[in-house]
């Protein structure tokens, strides 16, 4: 069995993860109580590139 450190757990987990959708940004967002402003800098690998105002 691998001994992981929290955070390389935690990065493996995010990695099996699927992308997340407009939608649920959009639910986060309320959640939340914040306004998610589109940039205009491309996205990485599987992230959505998003910022808070």
């Amino acid at each position: 069995m691998s001994h992981l450190s929290a955070r390389e757990w935690g990065r493996l987990q995010a990695s099996k993860a699927p992308p997340w959708g407009e939608e649920r940004w959009k639910r986060v967002s309320i959640i939340l109580g914040l306004e998610l402003i589109e940039t205009k800098e491309q996205p990485k690998k599987r992230t959505t590139n998003r910022t808070c105002g």
